[in-house]
């Protein structure tokens, strides 16, 4: 009886949700609102909404974050006027976007849709249109002010070409964990259409290969992560990046990396291209390298291997690579002559294995800007921090037993002579020492 009565309540909250008015009362009752924060937080996960709030009302104002993950809401439709800032709906088995349906959202700025089963045909350009205004008409479109939107983990074949046509100013798009399998040219159209974008992401996408130009329209793209991807190779359409700061390559079936492949990367300052199981030939020589990661790939399955020409930093972090130009030397020693120290000054240009080698040199670790170190880097500092505080507690215990040994001393040798209590009467009182003096052991004093 009690399990029946449960569900009739469910099923008559969730049949109630038609007709709700969501005022600020009923939305912290259904939901845990934070108020203590700014923005406002406000969990509703898994309340088994069914509906967005088409009619609802925030009365203390201020800047809302609603996180309405794991709620079957198969149906975006237009959400009432909300001072929403960032709204997560991961997890709501979401199949279509309604036109406008952010529109009243005139603060959104952080949409999350991820983990959802948005198609291609799930929505389209009336989508995204943002709140009216008086040069709408004149302009022909209207724009959210929306700087994130994340579609990672849908189910995406291809994109409309004006999918984002409102979309003008977002800088981060998550495309990653899409069955895409290549960019069609609508797709293209779609993507690059968004001309302020800063990051794409299209990770896991099982992308061969990129449409031509389709960096071209991008001014001030900065991120480009095209991880556990299909690329044999580093798509030549990234040399007009001419921005990008970072680069992830990684768990691609990259065979062969030269040197010219990052043409036209001038701002590169990032790459990450680790796991690639199929690499067997690696050309960095002549570059701007100064670290060079130790699991950036497997080394001892190399063919080829040029690292030279390149300024390292000869501190804490590259210590490792004593062992790689060792190995080096043993497949091609001619690919060994030019590995040199680019700093610090007082080691500049010196080899770099005979700089590791040298047991009289210091290796520093300085520690960046940022105050991060790497993995390496940490256990170089830690165990000179651990070796520091064995030294110094060694040091502490020989002070003590010293100075034991020398209260001792002067305690038995006091003992020989009489003593003078000036806080008493003033009479001596003379001290005999005992032919064997009991309970004191003469231990050696090891310094």
């Amino acid at each position: 009886m009690i399990k029946f009565l449960l569900v009739v309540c469910l099923i008559g909250f969730v049949v109630s949700q038609n007709d709700t008015i969501y005022d600020e009362g009923t939305i912290c009752k259904l939901c845990s609102c934070d108020k203590d924060v700014n923005p406002v937080r406000i969990v509703c996960t898994n309340v088994n909404f069914n509906r967005v709030w088409t009619q609802a009302t925030w009365e203390s104002g201020g800047e809302l974050e609603l996180i309405m993950d794991q709620n079957e809401i198969p149906v975006i439709e237009p959400w009432a006027k909300l001072p929403i800032v960032s709204l997560s709906m991961r997890y709501c088995k979401v199949q279509k976007i309604q036109p406008k349906a952010f529109q009243n959202l005139v603060s959104l700025r952080r949409l999350d849709l991820s983990h959802n089963s948005l198609s291609m045909d799930g929505f389209n350009r009336e989508s995204f249109i943002g709140p009216d205004s008086l040069l709408s008409g004149l302009m022909g479109w209207d724009l959210l002010p929306l700087e994130l939107v994340d579609l990672s983990h849908n189910h995406l074949h291809a994109i409309d070409k004006d999918a984002f046509e409102h979309l003008d100013t977002v800088k981060e798009l998550r495309l990653d964990y899409n069955p895409l399998r290549n960019i069609d040219h609508q797709t293209a159209i779609a993507v690059t259409s968004i001309h302020n974008l800063e990051t794409l992401n299209l990770a896991a996408t099982e992308l061969k290969s990129l449409p031509h130009a389709f960096f071209d329209g991008f001014q001030n793209l900065k991120t480009v992560i095209l991880a556990e991807n299909q690329f044999t190779k580093i798509p030549e359409e990234l040399s007009s990046c001419r921005e990008l700061h970072n680069l992830n390559m990684n768990m691609n079936p990259i065979t062969s990396l030269n040197a010219g492949e990052f043409k036209g990367l001038e701002s590169l300052v990032t790459l990450n291209m680790s796991k690639m199981l199929d690499l067997r030939f690696l050309y960095l020589n002549g570059n701007d390298i100064k670290f060079l990661p130790k699991n950036l790939v497997e080394w001892d399955k190399l063919k080829v291997l040029d690292i030279q020409k390149n300024p390292y930093r000869c501190d804490c972090r590259n210590a490792w690579m004593k062992g790689l130009i060792e190995m080096l030397m043993k497949k091609d020693m001619s690919r060994t002559f030019d590995i040199t120290c680019g700093s610090p000054d007082d080691v500049k240009k010196r080899d770099l294995d005979f700089y590791y080698n040298d047991k009289d040199m210091e290796t520093p670790c300085n520690i960046p800007d940022d105050g991060r170190l790497d993995h390496h880097q940490q256990r170089v500092v830690d165990a000179k921090s651990s070796g520091g505080a064995v030294v110094a507690l060694v040091i502490i215990a020989l002070l003590i037993i010293i100075l034991s040994s020398a209260g001792m001393i002067y305690f038995m040798y006091s003992k020989k002579r009489p003593y003078t209590n000036s806080y008493t009467s003033g009479h001596h009182v003379k001290y005999t020492r005992a032919e064997e003096d009991e309970g004191i052991e003469k231990a050696p004093v090891s310094l």
